[in-house]
């Protein structure tokens, strides 16, 4: 263990700006305020050795965890995030196929299909460490449909969002021809 608070007080911080960037949509240029700031501060308190003298003078707390216990709270949260990607974010999808979009909510639920005419595809990727740094360039892909029955559809974090989006637009452009008998 570290007689300093500084690796346990950043690794503390990192945490916390993760979960924050992953729960609270700060967009645009906030997103690159707020984190920027955060870090700085962070690592200048760390450099002049502040942060000891801080906790000491308020005795709130003292962060010194050996690497076996930053190891294991990481490798928890890494396990919980691979299940929460691999298997719980898969239960709502949309496929889109010439002339229709299907949505399935939930496995086993059903699904509801709407027609393309008039319908609104768009990416939102101005998240900037959500989308691009620890997303890998993913956005949020928005889809409006259009009709008697209008729905919005929202699903975040989309991988390859280019691509993908791409691909939509050209199973919206074309229609499927049934030959006649």
């Amino acid at each position: 263990m570290t007689v300093s608070n500084n690796p346990g007080i950043i690794w503390a911080i990192t945490l916390c700006a993760l979960l924050v960037i992953t729960h609270i949509e700060l967009r645009g240029v906030w997103s690159l305020i707020v984190m920027l700031g955060v870090g700085f501060v962070s690592v200048l308190l760390a450099v002049f050795g502040l942060w000891d003298q801080f906790f000491a003078a308020f005795r709130i707390l003292e962060v010194h965890i050996s690497a076996a216990g930053y190891m294991a709270i990481s490798l928890f949260l890494l396990v919980l995030w691979l299940l929460t990607f691999l298997l719980y974010d898969r239960r709502e999808y949309m496929i889109f196929t010439r002339g229709q979009l299907r949505v399935r909510l939930a496995v086993g639920l059903g699904e509801m299909v709407f027609d393309t005419r008039g319908m609104v595809v768009e990416k939102k990727r101005d998240a900037l460490f959500r989308h691009w740094l620890l997303g890998f360039g993913s956005g949020d892909l928005v889809v409006n449909t259009a009709g008697t029955n209008t729905r919005q559809f929202q699903m975040p974090n989309v991988l390859r969002i280019d691509h993908r989006l791409a691909l939509i637009h050209t199973m919206l452009q074309e229609r499927e021809v049934v030959k006649g008998v």
